[in-house]
């Protein structure tokens, strides 16, 4: 057998290459072993050091492209080059079986919840998962609302913690950021940001130019002011999800023609949309909710929930209310609610002598309601002592529904405009929230703080 001789410098160097790759994948295969003991520590701690375990991989190749360059100075031109195609590479989280991301996500605090999944595709798809919601922390901490919708009395937005926490600190719940006016009222608020109306003068009139709209954001203390529509003050609502993009949307409801306005913070305009199903009235944008992508509405003239896509700027679905013995007029005195909680759209109506509250199931392509709660009045009332009162008797304000909780199976009530109730659909149990001297409630909010900074610019 014939030896070549070559340079004793490069046999040790390449000597010790290949040695270091087989410690190496040695090293992969113990980790990846399910046999082999793990190092004590936690999943968080597995999670975010596990990528300089592949440091010194990443390391040697580097330097055999290093190589590879060298030598390609030495080959002739003619010679074809093939690429070699290798796999893209992968965060180690990305290779978590989903029980132990949801694992690791209902350990954190709600502050970093609400940031990783906002960044992380992943993990907006595991927090939206219905059978994940009662696992990951609740983000909505709070309430806000505004005590009077008449302008010429003093308005005041009130703001009350459900999980005080040392984070409130850091939230500017006066919103003394806001540029000054004489008054000011919260018109609606959505995951994080919350759109706001002021003005100077003493009594200004719908058609007058004496509004001024801002969004802002409590967490960070960002504004952004908003071009006032040119017909004037019409309801208005906002739009906003940061896990599908960090633009807002207001929409805005004509009530002379019956037609939805939309203004987008990408490009600072407003863009008119028309109805699919000609004869949608009587749309309360205010009591509207956004969610998945979509903005809902109720229509009490036509009973149905309409639903506005507004990536696509076109009024998309028409939803049938549940079936119930409560007249049109009443269900406008706050009688009727939609929200969302546990990735499913929710209505809570006051049917009678109970509170019945469905979700929105999809069944073979077909949307269909499911009761899903139903709460009696009489012994909610009694339990705070208050006389009650049947329903053909009780005036319009008796007891009215302000929200649905996103997070929890929970619904906020208003009894006798003096207390706010808050009852958990699934234990039965109800706790007061707060009693005020206020007998006027306008714009009452579940708020869930958004940490994320440069959402609304200068």
């Amino acid at each position: 057998m014939g030896f070549v001789r070559i340079n004793d410098r490069w046999a040790k160097g390449h000597a010790a290459t290949v040695e270091e790759e087989d410690d190496e994948e040695e090293e992969h295969a113990e980790r990846e072993d399910p046999s082999s003991p793990m190092p004590r520590q936690s999943p968080v701690d597995h999670l975010f050091l596990e990528p300089e375990l592949h440091f010194s991989y990443s390391s040697l190749l580097r330097r055999r492209r290093g190589r590879g360059r060298r030598k390609e100075k030495n080959k002739p031109k003619n010679i074809t080059k093939f690429k070699m195609d290798h796999p893209k590479k992968q965060h180690p989280a990305t290779r978590l079986p989903n029980d132990i991301v949801v694992e690791i996500l209902s350990m954190l605090p709600a502050k970093s919840f609400l940031r990783f999944k906002c960044i992380s595709k992943s993990w907006l798809a595991l927090s939206s998962d219905p059978s994940n919601s009662n696992k990951l922390p609740a983000t909505a901490s709070s309430l806000f609302f505004h005590d009077t919708p008449y302008l010429t009395q003093g308005v005041k937005i009130h703001h009350i913690s459900l999980s005080p926490s040392p984070d409130d600190d850091a939230i500017d719940t006066t919103l003394s950021f806001l540029p000054p006016h004489k008054s000011q009222k919260l018109i609606y608020c959505s995951n994080g940001l919350l759109l706001c109306c002021s003005w100077d003068a003493t009594i200004p009139f719908p058609e007058d130019d004496g509004f001024y709209y801002y969004v802002c954001n409590p967490a960070t203390r960002e504004w952004a002011a908003v071009p006032t529509p040119k017909r004037g003050s019409r309801p208005l609502a906002l739009a906003f999800d940061p896990r599908i993009s960090h633009h807002y949307r207001i929409i805005r409801y004509n009530t002379d023609s019956f037609e939805f306005e939309i203004f987008a913070s990408n490009t600072g305009e407003w863009t008119k949309i028309q109805s699919r199903w000609p004869g949608v009235t009587d749309c309360q944008v205010q009591r509207g909710v956004f969610f998945n992508g979509t903005f809902y509405v109720i229509s009490l003239e036509n009973l149905a929930i309409v639903g506005i896509d507004l990536e696509s700027g076109e009024v998309s679905r028409n939803i049938e209310l549940p079936a119930s013995g409560i007249k049109k007029f009443c269900r406008k005195f706050g009688s009727d609610r939609i929200g969302y909680s546990g990735g499913y759209l929710h209505y809570a109506l006051e049917d009678h002598d109970d509170i019945k509250v469905w979700i929105l199931e999809e069944h073979e392509g077909h949307d269909e309601w499911m009761l899903k709660h139903c709460i009696s009045i009489k012994p909610l009332l009694e339990n705070y002592g208050i006389e009650y009162v049947p329903f053909p008797d009780r005036p319009l304000d008796y007891l009215d529904i302000l929200a649905i909780h996103p997070d929890v199976d929970v619904v906020f009530l208003r009894v006798q405009r003096e207390r706010v109730v808050c009852y958990h659909l699934n234990s039965g149990r109800s706790e007061e929230v707060c009693s005020m001297a206020c007998k006027y409630i306008h714009g009452f909010f579940v708020y869930s703080p958004c940490p994320l900074n440069g959402l609304l610019g200068e």
